[in-house]
Parts: structure tokens; C-alpha cells; sequence
């Protein structure tokens, strides 16, 4: 049930907050937790009868602060250019970074300007590492590979080779048959820094080394996007 129905005084805006954390869709949830704090905070800033009480859960209290994803492609313009740039890039190289201070913008460039922009033909994915990198691409993939139970059984197995022996083979085999399915693809992997911040050395090293073989034999493009702060890791 709706926690507004409780009969508590709970605004409705609560109520869509709690919502959207609790999307199955991941880009149906907030994109990170101080997306729901902004939320939370501007509900209880609001004065009583105020709108935001009411839909602070469809549109951010602050616009611009929030990052854009695919469904925001419509109101992302403005880096035309830019795109265009980063897409004759991605055509001839396997694996580029996009690198910018923290809060530069950089998820919203990839996710609203550059996915959208994708050429005809193009598959694409986008990751995060999160605290299971190998577990984030593949949730990530998972959703590409429908109708080919085959490569998501594979790639499942390789989630759990590269975690016991750090073999990536079966891993790679199933983003090849991802790729076989495109004229081409594209994998991102957005906010990179997460595999420094989250993940120990071994894991770190695994990872980087599964995007390479990624690039190199499987014939993806991998684009990152990372703070420059960690430029140097």
C-alpha cells in the first residue's frame, strides 16, 4: 500500500520517493543516494500546500543537479558538437575515456547526449562498477542478450570464473555473441573511479583487463567516464 493511504500525514511525495527506490528497472531509480537526499530535503523544506509536496518524485527539487539519462535525451542539447566529436572517436578506436571533475556532467553527457546518438545498427550497454564490477556489467548486459539464453547462461558462468580462477573466457564469449547480434557496440562504463573506491587490487586489475580483452577480442567499444582525480589510478 501507498504510505500516503496510511492516514499519517505522510505527503504524497513520500510516498513516490519510496516508489522509486524500490524500481526493478535500475534507471527507474535515483541515480545515487544524493539524489534521494536532495528529494527527501526538498519535501521537508516545502511549506504545507506546496507542489513539490505533491510531485517531488517526478521531477528534481533542483533542476540540473540531477544526472540525465536516456529518457531525458529530449531535453539534453546544447553539446551537439561535442557528441559528434566523441562518436567519430568511438568509430575508429576500441577504448576512450571521458574525464571531468566531479560533477562535470559526465553521466549525463553519455547517458542523454551519446547513447541516443548512437549510429543505426549500434547495440549498446551501460554499466557501473559499483562494489561487483563483473556483477554490474552483467546486469547490464543481461537485458541485450533477450532471446539468447545460451550467451546469458554463459556469461553468468564467466561471473563466476573470473571470481574463482580470474578466467574471463566464457565472459568474452558472451559479449562476442552480444556483438555478433550488431554492426557494432557499445559499452559504457560510467563512473569508473567506483572500481577504485569499491574494489580491492585484485578485483581492480581483473576488471581492467576483462574491458581490454573486451575491446580487443570481442570487438566492443569501450567508452569510461571518470573523475579526474583519479586520472592517475
Amino acid at each position: 500500500a501507498e504510505l500516503s493511504t496510511l492516514g499519517r500525514g505522510v505527503p504524497p511525495a513520500v510516498s513516490g520517493i519510496v516508489r522509486r527506490c524500490l524500481e526493478k528497472g535500475r534507471e527507474e531509480r535515483y541515480a545515487s543516494a544524493r539524489d534521494v537526499r536532495v528529494a527527501i530535503e526538498a519535501v521537508l523544506a516545502a511549506p504545507a500546500g506546496s507542489p513539490v509536496l505533491e510531485e517531488v518524485e517526478e521531477r528534481s527539487p533542483y533542476p540540473g543537479l540531477s544526472s540525465f539519462t536516456e529518457k531525458d535525451a529530449a531535453l539534453f542539447f546544447g553539446r551537439e558538437n561535442e557528441i559528434r566529436g566523441l562518436w567519430e572517436r568511438v568509430r575508429s578506436r576500441r577504448l576512450l575515456a571521458v574525464i571531468g571533475s566531479s560533477g562535470a556532467g559526465k553521466t549525463s553527457f553519455l547517458r542523454a547526449g551519446v547513447i541516443p546518438a548512437r549510429p543505426d545498427g549500434w547495440g549498446d550497454a551501460c554499466a557501473t562498477p559499483g562494489a561487483s564490477p563483473f556483477l554490474g556489467l552483467a546486469r547490464a548486459l543481461t537485458p541485450e542478450m533477450a532471446g539468447d539464453p545460451e550467451a546469458i547462461a554463459e556469461m553468468l558462468g564467466g561471473i563466476a570464473d573470473l571470481v574463482q580462477k580470474g578466467d574471463a573466457e566464457r565472459f568474452v564469449a558472451a559479449a562476442r555473441r552480444w556483438r555478433s547480434r550488431h554492426a557494432q557496440a557499445l559499452l559504457v562504463v560510467d563512473q569508473f573511479e567506483e572500481l577504485f573506491t569499491q574494489s580491492p587490487k585484485e578485483t581492480q586489475d581483473r576488471f581492467a583487463s576483462l574491458l581490454a580483452r573486451l575491446g580487443s577480442e570481442a570487438d566492443v567499444h569501450v567508452v569510461l567516464s571518470m573523475r579526474d582525480d583519479f586520472l592517475i589510478r
